[in-house]
């Protein structure tokens, strides 16, 4: 019985340092700050590779918006869990959010090589006229709307330039970009 008052008291005076934070007072933050440092570091230790510094700032920010969003007048939720499950979020989300730049970036960097290689096999084509025949040789193999896309891609525009161009969406260019390099890798270019 004792635990359970001692348990009820904890609450009380969590719930109170919430109210404290809710009203805007910075030092009961660090206090409720300093009590959940275990779980923040625990949380943040999960996600490999994570630079810690960012995820911890993250948490402690997740962590600040719990306890302004957190109702201290119900008593069904603890304020721990709804704390953890916030935080938690909050890291995940971030943890998308780099693996989005990451793959964007992936797919930047492989575009730029791509295109590289389709201009280096124009260039190496030797003047002017074996590079438009290159050119017509590919655009034979391609849709209407894949040889506008073709064409635009090949003036350096980017993807959102040419969506603008075509009127379509980024997703449908970004489909058609890839059609057309399978399509120019699928020609047999002999050795030079």
């Amino acid at each position: 019985m004792a635990e359970k008052k001692k348990e009820t008291y904890r609450d009380e005076e969590l719930f109170d340092i919430v109210a404290d934070v809710q009203s805007g007072n910075d030092e009961s933050f660090s206090i409720l700050k300093a009590r959940y440092a275990p779980l923040i570091s625990g949380l943040v230790r999960s996600f490999e590779g994570a630079p810690i510094e960012e995820y911890t700032k993250e948490a402690e920010s997740a962590l600040l918006k719990a306890a302004v969003r957190f109702d201290v007048e119900q008593s069904e939720v603890a304020f721990g869990l709804y704390a953890k499950i916030c935080i938690r979020n909050a890291l995940i989300s971030l943890r998308r959010k780099e693996m989005s730049r990451k793959r964007r970036a992936e797919r930047k960097a492989v575009g730029a090589r791509e295109k590289r290689h389709m201009e280096f096999q124009a260039a190496d084509a030797g003047d002017a006229a074996e590079t438009e025949k290159l050119i017509e040789s590919i655009e034979k193999l391609l849709s209407k709307y894949e040889r506008r896309v073709f064409r635009e891609y090949m003036s350096d525009k980017t993807v959102e330039e040419i969506a603008i161009a075509v009127g379509k969406p980024k997703k449908s260019v970004n489909n058609a970009i890839y059609r057309i390099k399978e399509k120019v890798k699928a020609l047999d270019f002999p050795d030079r």
